[in-house]
């Protein structure tokens, strides 16, 4: 063969060689930059992810803590608003009941209102004296002047025909000693009149709620009566009393001998 050809093939092969090695080298820089870049890519998406799924539980535990302490808070505004609801209803009942039982006084007692006007006069003017001396801040100053003046006009209670007190004046606090939330309900035997009396009166009110009348009208001279403390006074009682029905409303005016 020509020296000349054989020189040329074998330059060619060499060349051939340098460039299949070239680009080789070429190809396996450049992929392994991508790869490089790739593996740096996925790890900050990866490391981007983690951050966020942090922040996301941080998030939904927030959450789930504020939906656990407005569940509770909502819980107990229920449990309020239940509470107002029976004390709305209890206070409306307790509402209709006395306008009831006024309603009664107001219509089937004109005959003691008559009789006890200089009482209810007094016991007015006492009241607005009260009044006028809690805006003025002298109650210290004159309620033992007061409380006098309400044991000599008397003491009013008001009860039904089971013997129960519905109504207990001032008069009746300052000469008894019990508020009128210590009476209201209370039987007024078991709260007023001494244990040696007490089945006599019960026996003789039964037997009154029980007549075929419809009104009372009664003067009780020197009757032993309890004080709050356990102390026996001694008061005359006028006892009015009117019966519409099956029930019976009786006043009773205590004064103190």
């Amino acid at each position: 063969m020509n020296p000349i050809w054989t020189y040329i093939a074998g330059l060619f092969t060499v060349m051939t060689t340098l460039y299949a090695t070239w680009t080789n080298y070429r190809t396996n820089r450049i992929k392994n930059e991508y790869d490089g870049k790739f593996t740096a890519g996925r790890l900050k998406i990866e490391s981007a992810i983690a951050d966020a799924k942090i922040i996301i539980d941080e998030k939904v535990t927030e959450s789930k803590v504020q939906i656990e302490q407005d569940t509770l808070l909502f819980a107990e505004y229920r449990h309020l608003v239940e509470g107002f609801k029976a004390t709305i209803t209890n206070l409306q009942s307790t509402v209709n009941h006395l306008e009831e039982g006024l309603t009664h006084c107001e219509k089937h007692h004109q005959e003691a209102l008559i009789e006890n006007t200089s009482l209810r006069s007094n016991m007015i003017l006492l009241q607005k004296s009260i009044d006028e001396l809690q805006r003025s801040h002298q109650v210290t100053k004159n309620i033992g002047t007061i409380e006098q003046h309400m044991r000599e006009s008397g003491a009013l209670v008001v009860s039904n025909e089971t013997g129960a007190i519905m109504e207990w004046s001032y008069g009746a606090q300052i000469l008894f000693g019990f508020t009128k939330e210590d009476a209201a309900g209370q039987q007024i035997a078991d709260l007023l009149v001494p244990l040696d009396l007490r089945e006599a009166h019960n026996t003789a009110f039964r037997r009154l709620m029980a007549s075929q009348r419809t009104t009372i009208s009664h003067q009780i001279k020197d009757m032993r009566a309890l004080t709050k403390v356990g102390d026996e006074i001694r008061v005359n009682i006028n006892v009015q009393g009117y019966k519409k029905g099956e029930h019976w409303i009786v006043t009773a005016v205590f004064l103190q001998i």
